[in-house]
């Protein structure tokens, strides 16, 4: 307390005085020396044992320490009077807007890197999937046309079973054909010798009607073998047009497929340098949202303190108002107070000439009684 009372006393700079308070006054040079060691210690002489005899005092030397920078003062000042001083809600909303406008510059570069990939990833995008549409559309055209393929080459080789069927029963035909005829020529040859032998005449009649038959069955059979023969090559020529356009489909869906393939490995390059451009641009964005969170607060806070401020002037208003009717109510009671004092008086009065009244009537009533 003596120190600050004399650093007073001198009318030093107050950063001056704060320095020297702060500061130590000194080092000792021993550093292992204790508080007990200051002190000068007492030994008892040789032979006289109740003889105290005091040692010197010990001189330790001090070394001063270096005093700061005026710029550390300065600045020590300066931090001591900001916190007396805080700033105001539009000081803190300005520094926050001014935060808000330094990461959002800060971060422009990273979210328009961005915005440029997520502009490269999108037409590569849209070009893949247009690629997958085209491809589906060459699949499902390979498949209508391997379809119709088996469906020619099933209705082929029903049409070629059938054709071996009927030329199978065609040359029985024609294998037993000669027998019959050979066998009609002996009939006929019979009934000619016996004609009136009616077993033999029914005989030739049946054989004659089972050549013709036969006749026309091999005539049948053999235009349903080239009926069959003509549905086989036309089902060859469809087959080998078919296979053709099934074959271009083929090729054009395998380079739909190549396209595809080269657009999704593009698109998935893209798609990584968007994600590595999202990461990196993360915590600049994250630090704009919290800078903008930062502005909007103090905002908030103005608007809370303006609210404020007009519902304290709407309560002084009030009060004030409250205040002059209760001026106004205590000036009513008091003229209400002597309006009812002089009522009394005059109601006092009154009963006092009633009871004057009451007297005079009552001598005169006693004096008409008297007469």
């Amino acid at each position: 307390m003596r120190n600050i009372l004399q650093l007073v006393s001198l009318q030093l700079h107050p950063l001056w005085m704060i320095a020297a308070l702060c500061l130590p006054a000194s080092l000792r040079a021993d550093d292992k020396v204790t508080p007990d060691e200051q002190s000068p210690p007492t030994l008892i002489a040789p032979g006289t044992p109740t003889e105290v005899v005091p040692m010197p005092p010990r001189i330790v030397p001090y070394y001063p320490m270096p005093l700061p920078s005026l710029s550390a003062l300065l600045a020590y000042g300066d931090m001591a009077l900001r916190a007396t001083d805080p700033p105001t809600l539009e000081e803190c909303l300005t520094a926050a807007q001014q935060q808000l406008q330094e990461k959002t510059t800060a971060a422009a570069p990273l979210t328009e890197s961005v915005r440029k990939a997520e502009a490269e990833l999108a037409p590569a995008q849209s070009a893949l999937i247009a690629a997958q549409k085209e491809a589906s559309a060459f699949q499902a055209n390979v498949d209508a046309l391997a379809a119709e393929v088996q469906q020619i080459t099933g209705s082929r080789t029903a049409s070629d079973a059938e054709r071996g069927q009927v030329a199978t029963s065609l040359a029985q035909l024609q294998e037993a054909q000669p027998l019959v005829a050979e066998a009609l020529r002996h009939l006929t040859e019979a009934v000619g010798k016996a004609a009136d032998d009616a077993a033999l005449t029914e005989a030739h009649r049946l054989v004659t009607e089972k050549l013709k038959a036969m006749d026309t069955r091999v005539t049948e059979l053999q235009a349903k073998s080239d009926e069959l023969t003509a549905a086989i090559s036309a089902a060859d020529i469809k087959l080998k047009d078919a296979g053709a356009r099934l074959d271009a489909a083929r090729k054009e869906l395998a380079t739909a497929a190549e396209r595809v393939t080269a657009l999704e490995a593009q698109a998935q390059q893209l798609a990584a340098v968007v994600d590595a451009a999202r990461k990196t641009a993360q915590p600049a964005e994250a630090e704009v949202a919290q800078a903008q969170r930062e502005v909007e607060r103090w905002q908030n806070e103005i608007a809370f303190r303006d609210q404020m401020a007009a519902l304290q002037s709407e309560l002084d208003a009030a009060r004030k108002l409250a205040a002059e009717r209760q001026a106004e109510l205590q000036k009513a009671d008091e003229q209400l107070a002597a309006a009812q004092t002089t009522a009394n008086a005059a109601k006092s009065q009154l009963d006092q000439a009633a009871q004057s009244v009451e007297a005079v009537i009552e001598k005169v009533r006693t004096a008409r009684n008297q007469k």
